[in-house]
């Protein structure tokens, strides 16, 4: 562990069942957009894109179960074993690795709890992703209410996201479908209240934090929200 190239203010949480979690702060990439080292990246090395793995010599690969977006802060699962990453993956796929999101929104859902379900079309343009609802990518989010309240003006409630599928930008087009748009996001959110929240709070980053990972088993990588969070 002692030779995995660490990107700027990543932290590791823990490792089991040959799984190691890191903390990945918002701004950083998840992997390099190109195969050369990223400065921007979870790991200051490069990176094989068919193989969903960081390259780190010696004929030895960290390999990522899965993505956050860049703006997205939190825990990210890697391997070393390109086994290790296939048996990962297909608990994503079968929903037995379970992710749990806090995001904060704008607004309110309809209800405390329940289940969104939206198919998802993914578009390319240029070198940036755009996604929105209607689509052959089906999509569910599990979602829950934790609290509500008004800050300077603005109702803002603190959503639990569980994603049961993992499209891109899946949690942030739900949120927005759904009129509660994540609070800071740039793409699919509310112009006008990102202004106005980030003027009186200091704070101008999307508010979605990846909170924990649970392996089969009952293993679970936490990571608290960073400062600023609570307000």
């Amino acid at each position: 562990m002692s030779t995995l190239p660490l990107g700027f203010g990543v932290t590791l949480i823990g490792h089991a069942q040959g799984y190691w979690a890191l903390n990945k702060p918002a701004g950083l990439r998840a992997h390099p957009n190109t195969e050369a080292p990223d400065p921007k990246a979870l790991l200051n090395a490069p990176y094989d894109a068919h193989k969903e793995a960081y390259v780190l010599g010696n004929n030895q690969f960290f390999f990522l179960l899965h993505r956050l977006d860049s703006p997205t802060s939190g825990v990210m699962l890697g391997c070393f074993s390109a086994e290790k990453a296939q048996q990962g993956r297909l608990w994503l796929e079968q929903q037995a690795l379970k992710k749990i999101y806090l995001g904060w929104v704008f607004g309110h859902p309809q209800k405390a709890q329940g289940v969104w379900n939206f198919s998802l079309n993914k578009q390319h343009k240029g070198d940036h992703v755009h996604v929105s609802v209607g689509g052959p990518l089906w999509a569910q989010t599990a979602f829950k209410v934790l609290e509500s309240r008004r800050y300077q003006g603005l109702t803002m409630t603190l959503l639990q996201l569980e994603p049961l599928t993992g499209r891109t930008h899946q949690l942030r087009v739900h949120c927005a479908q759904n009129d509660c748009p994540i609070v800071g996001d740039k793409t699919y959110g509310h112009p006008k209240h990102n202004r106005s929240y980030a003027k009186a709070s200091g704070l101008d980053r999307l508010m979605l934090h990846a909170w924990g990972v649970t392996l089969p088993g009952g293993v679970s990588f936490n990571v608290p929200p960073p400062e600023g969070w609570w307000f």
